[in-house]
């Protein structure tokens, strides 16, 4: 529960500093895996975690998810319990822009139909020991409450046959709020932040602020508030704010009862982003507490508002997804597609992409896109990823064309510039 301290109109808040995990991507080395990166040296990094299996261990990862792993259950390829320390890796799929680089297959067959999945995001979770592969003991599993950036309730839970490409349905469960993201921000506030009921009208470069709130500067002071309980506890009717270095945007309080007094040393900080535009340019970059804390509560941000729950019984690739199920509410058409790049036919076993609305992303590896369903409401694109990191990317105004079409050649062209990482990608695919 959050904690909220009052000194006679000063509200002391604040936070947690939470330390990042390294980051370590772990590589499937297996000769034979329907999982190929189709961008050369481009692929999505993932954190490393030493634990001990003997204990019951948590983990939160930087995205927000907690993996949760019971004492005793991670055993050998023989079923032997492993008794010296292991590596846990994992990593979250989660934009456009990473499924298309993790080179994981997105397609869904049931009952002899091919579908296409629509991804709430997906993860990969593996351990070794000394080296080698670890595995769940038979009838155990472990929790992972995964981090989610997208809504809704009709996402099912399916693991991937990492050698045949083939998802297998496991089950579903409902999306619930992020708790750990929100104690992160409550933390985050409860330690670092304060609020003084002060007339700024006497500092000009402090005019373009509402309930501007402060970072206390130095926790070693003997009057800071975040960390002397004393000053929250007395009842303060006289403040004052001193300028000592206003190009940092560095000040003084000043505290009196008449009996007693307190002074510390802050720092404005806004926790609104559109409020960053109007603070003088040169407190928000020369100070580099500011900077260091901004940086710190972006973090915590970056975290997912919601969480998806299931127990899984062995390490793999996990996706949360759903069957694009649109076309029964009338609200997409369909065509039966085919492409070229530059007037040349696309080779059958090149990774096509259709990319819409703002992070929808299917995908199909051939030349020919039977039943290709789209919304012509949003925009849409395909992409195409070509040898040496190249892709070739369509207009949008060929989904114009292929409204009406029962078949369609969509043309596309090549893009003049190689890709060179994942963030460069999702920019390109987001683009108008």
């Amino acid at each position: 529960m959050k904690k909220t301290t009052y000194i006679s109109g000063i509200i002391c808040l604040g936070g947690l500093l939470i330390a990042a995990c390294s980051q370590q991507q772990l590589q499937d080395t297996a000769e034979k895996s329907a999982i190929r990166p189709p961008l050369k040296g481009i692929d999505v990094k993932g954190d490393l975690y030493r634990i001990n299996p003997g204990e019951k261990t948590s983990i939160t990862t930087r995205e927000g998810t907690t993996i949760t792993i019971p004492a005793n259950i991670l055993v050998d390829e023989n079923g032997k319990k492993i008794k010296g320390k292991v590596e846990l890796s994992y990593r979250s799929i989660n934009t456009p822009g990473e499924i298309i680089a993790s080179g994981i297959p997105m397609g869904y067959d049931s009952a002899g139909v091919n579908y296409d999945f629509i991804s709430a995001g997906m993860f990969e979770i593996r351990a070794k020991a000394k080296g080698k592969e670890v595995f769940i003991e038979k009838g155990k599993s472990i929790g992972v409450d995964f981090a989610s950036y997208k809504e809704g309730d009709d996402f099912s839970f399916y693991k991937i046959d990492e050698k045949s490409g083939k998802w297998s349905y496991k089950g579903i469960t409902k999306p619930k709020t992020n708790e750990v993201k929100l104690k992160k921000l409550d933390r985050f506030r409860d330690e670092n932040m304060v609020v003084f009921d002060i007339d700024y009208s006497t500092h000009e470069e402090l005019r373009p602020f509402h309930n501007l709130q402060w970072i206390c500067l130095d926790p070693a002071e003997k009057d800071n508030p975040i960390t002397n309980e004393w000053v929250a506890k007395e009842r303060w009717f006289e403040m004052g704010l001193n300028v000592l270095d206003k190009e940092k945007g560095i000040y003084e309080v000043y505290l009196s009862n008449g009996v007693k007094e307190a002074r510390f040393k802050v720092s404005p900080y806004q926790m609104d982003n559109e409020s960053i535009a109007g603070m003088n340019d040169k407190i928000a970059s020369m100070n580099e507490t500011v900077r260091l804390k901004k940086e710190e509560e972006q973090r915590i941000q970056f975290e997912a508002d919601i969480t998806r729950n299931f127990e899984i019984s062995s390490f793999g690739t996990y996706n949360w997804d759903k069957i694009e199920k649109e076309v029964a509410a009338g609200n997409l058409v369909v065509t039966n597609a085919s492409f070229n790049i530059d007037s040349k036919e696309v080779a059958e076993d090149m990774n096509v992409y259709h990319f819409s609305g703002k992070d929808k992303l299917l995908s199909r590896v051939t030349k020919k896109w039977d039943k290709l369903l789209f919304n012509p409401n949003e925009t849409n694109k395909i992409l195409v990823v070509l040898p040496d990191n190249y892709v070739a990317v369509s207009d949008p105004n060929e989904f114009t064309k292929a409204k009406n079409s029962p078949e369609f050649m969509f043309k596309l062209k090549k893009r003049g510039k190689k890709i060179k990482s994942i963030s460069e990608l999702d920019e390109l695919l987001a683009q108008k």
